[in-house]
């Protein structure tokens, strides 16, 4: 479904990101776990054609959108849920919701807001109040489903988990899981690995811009060198 090959990106200077190589199959989720600063939020920016790549390629579905638009990729069928959530806060929750609306191929927006608003009944008691008085975990519902509005085949998401109490990040995870199960192809960016592996059918370890592990997720959350350098930090976030 998603194949990035070669992959280098940044800013202008350095590259962030050195020969990135990766690839997500229809109906997985996928999980790259790593340090802060190791470049995943360059990844999933890359991909969701906020940055062009220097080098290498992003594919979805086989066609080449490395040096698309944000608009056209989403139109392609991939929608972004970034890191710190970023909702429109003046804007109501119906309309942060309507904003993942925008360039939508086809109808049935108004049914995929009907379907959100079950998925997420607290957004539709607050459906018009302003997105900025949400709590962080009710935002963290609204931007999943500004993203899902789009009705995308393939969702990328930013660290979830980040800022959460303990008991909202298990219902995050659950939710992702469900929508899985319904068909939505993930790629999870996240910190807390121990929660990440554990819902992931593969995963990456990205370090300092590099993948320097990657296998099934099962086997990684028992390698000795991801124990060590990232499951005792993820238990210690989510007993924070």
């Amino acid at each position: 479904m998603l194949e990035i090959a070669g992959l280098s990106s940044g800013y202008g200077g350095p590259a962030v990101l050195k020969d990135v190589s990766l690839h997500v199959g229809a109906g997985e989720i996928v999980t790259v776990v790593g340090a802060n600063g190791a470049g995943k939020t360059t990844l999933l920016n890359t991909i969701a054609g906020l940055l062009h790549p220097a080098e290498g390629t992003v594919r979805l579905d086989g066609a080449s959108i490395g040096r698309h638009s944000t608009e056209r990729i989403v139109r392609a069928g991939l929608s972004l849920v970034p890191e710190g959530r970023q909702v429109v806060a003046p804007l109501s929750v119906e309309e942060n919701l309507l904003v993942g609306a925008y360039g939508r191929k086809g109808g049935g927006a108004a049914d995929t807001l009907a379907a959100i608003y079950d998925r997420f009944p607290r957004l539709k008691e607050r459906r018009r109040q302003p997105a900025g008085l949400l709590s962080g975990g009710e935002q963290q519902m609204l931007a999943i489903g500004r993203a899902l509005m789009a009705n995308p085949r393939v969702l990328l998401l930013d660290e979830p988990s980040m800022g959460l109490a303990p008991l909202i990040v298990s219902e995050i995870f659950l939710l992702l899981g469900e929508l899985n199960r319904q068909g939505l192809t993930v790629l999870l960016v996240e910190q807390n690995a121990r929660k990440a592996l554990a819902l992931a059918k593969r995963g990456y370890v990205l370090e300092s811009g590099r993948i320097v592990l990657e296998g099934p997720a099962e086997e990684l959350a028992k390698s000795p060198a991801i124990v060590e350098a990232y499951l005792g930090a993820a238990t210690s976030e989510v007993a924070a």
